[in-house]
């Protein structure tokens, strides 16, 4: 089975802000102390789990191929033991 996450919640940083929001997903922003407008970092947003980054840290659900046990891990554990589509526990 392996993965069984179709949208999970990422928070937000300086390193995929731009990437998100080039795959077309809403960015909020706020305005500073100097009137500029920002990306409002550390929000957090739902998104697909084909559009996380094989670093992400966010938790997916997955189910072991072996016994058929469900649990959660970091999406890059799941990239790192994903073995041609299936993990194990």
């Amino acid at each position: 089975m392996g993965l069984l996450s179709t949208e999970v919640i990422t928070t937000l940083v300086g390193g995929n802000v731009l990437y998100y929001k080039n795959l077309g997903y809403e960015i909020p922003t706020k305005i500073d102390k100097y009137g500029k407008q920002k990306f409002d970092l550390k929000h957090k947003i739902s998104v697909d789990v084909n559009h996380l980054k094989p670093g992400s840290h966010a938790k997916v659900r997955v189910c072991c191929d072996c016994c058929n046990k469900k649990y959660e891990i970091e999406y890059r554990d799941y990239i790192k033991n994903n073995h041609e589509g299936k993990i194990y526990c």
